[in-house]
Parts: C-alpha cells; structure tokens; sequence
C-alpha cells in the first residue's frame, strides 16, 4: 500500500506493508499500530532509526526497569512462551481464529501477530482465554485471567507513555535543543528532533504493487511510485 504524506518534498509517499508497525498520532495519543489502520487527518511519525532508535520503544525500554513493570513483563513473557507453542499445534491461524467464538478480531493474521511475538498480545483480555481453549493449552487457560489483566495493564501504561511522548515533540520548538525534556529518562529536545519527522497522511492506496524491497518504508516521491520496475516485494 501507498501512504501520501504532507512534506517538504511535494508528492512524497510512503510504501509499506499493510502489516508493517508505524507510529501513528491520533488526537493527543501516540501508538504503534498496523499500516493497514492509518486513515486521512493521522499524522505519522517517522524516526530516524539509524540516529536515535524509535523513542517511543526508547520510553518503554525506559520503564521496563521499574520494579513494578517486572511482575507484568514476566506475564507477558509466559503468554509468548504459550503462544509460541501454538507453531507445533498443526493448526493453521484461520483454524485459530475459527475456534475462539466471541473473540471481535475479524483477521486470522492477528492471531500469527500472538504466535510470532509481533505484538505484546490481545487488546481484549478475555481473546487470552478463548486463544487458550481454542489450541487446547490447559496451562495457559489457568493462567488466563492474571495474563489478560498484564496485557490490559501494559497497554494502558504504554499508551500512556505515548502520549506523555507525543505531548514532549509537539511542545520540542518551544525549548533549547540541549534542554533535558525528562532526566528520569535522559531524554532531551535534540532527540526529538533530529530523529522524528511528523508527517499529516493525504491520502491512502491500499492496492497492492509490486515494488523493490529497499524502497520500503523510506520516504520518495509520487513520480518514483508510479515508475516502480523491480517485483522483488508486494506492499
């Protein structure tokens, strides 16, 4: 899919994966969420991955070290241990999604997202539960219930964090870039800018192309595209 951006270059478009993870502001609340999600008015931040890493992962990592991140982070950690398990069931992730009745998610690829550790787990605590039933995991359905509470907990304290960031760069001008913006996380205004470009989305071609692998996720212009020779990836 191709993602049309507001940027200095004019006709500058993004070509990514409908699956692929960007970080997205929506309002005042900043996350990681599927490319397939985006809609006109997001606005999407891109990071310089080779000066800085992603801040938002930055902050997380960051509070990962408090004392009380541990208990939810071991959680988390038994729920991918089960997931995992689930690649030697010989259930496809259609078979999966199939067999959690009453779970809301309408693609069987979020269930490979679980499986393959892409994403922490379920926005719905009790998919932990219909997950466990449907692959038949006795050990994860008695856990269930504390793991489906850590995954709500770890989501609420990352949005949270998502949005304490997404206030810090829109705020970033008013201050010297040497200024430490939080000394708890020894982050300062020189890493906002220089590593995040904030970008509004125009427009949005969710048709599939064929595309050469290194142009994507980079930023090139309308006219590049179009002209796309290599078929070495589908976005």
């Amino acid at each position: 899919m191709a993602i049309e951006l507001a940027s200095h270059v004019r006709g500058t478009v993004l070509l990514v994966a409908p699956n692929d993870l960007v970080t997205r502001r929506r309002g005042m609340e900043l996350q990681k969420v599927a490319a397939k999600s985006l809609v006109e008015g997001d606005v999407l931040f891109l990071v310089d991955h080779a000066a800085r890493g992603d801040l938002l992962g930055a902050v997380i990592r960051k509070l990962s070290e408090a004392p009380a991140y541990a208990p939810l982070e071991a959680l988390v950690d038994f729920w991918h241990s089960r997931a995992r398990l689930a690649l030697g069931s010989g259930m496809t992730y259609q078979e999966i999604h199939r067999r959690m009745h009453g779970t809301s998610i309408t693609s069987a690829q979020t269930v490979g997202t679980w499986v393959r550790g892409q994403v922490n787990g379920p926005h719905d605590p009790e998919d932990v539960r219909r997950f466990a039933r449907a692959v038949h995991d006795q050990v994860l359905l008695a856990q269930a219930e504390r793991v489906g509470w850590a995954l709500k907990t770890l989501q609420i304290v990352h949005r949270k964090a998502g949005r304490w960031l997404s206030t810090q760069i829109a705020g970033a001008r008013s201050y010297h870039d040497d200024a430490l913006i939080d000394a708890n996380l020894g982050l300062r205004v020189s890493d906002l800018l220089e590593s995040v470009s904030a970008h509004p989305v125009l427009g949005i071609d969710r048709a599939p192309r064929d595309v050469a692998a290194h142009l994507v996720g980079r930023l090139i212009t309308s006219a590049e595209a179009e002209s796309m020779g290599s078929q070495i990836c589908t976005v």
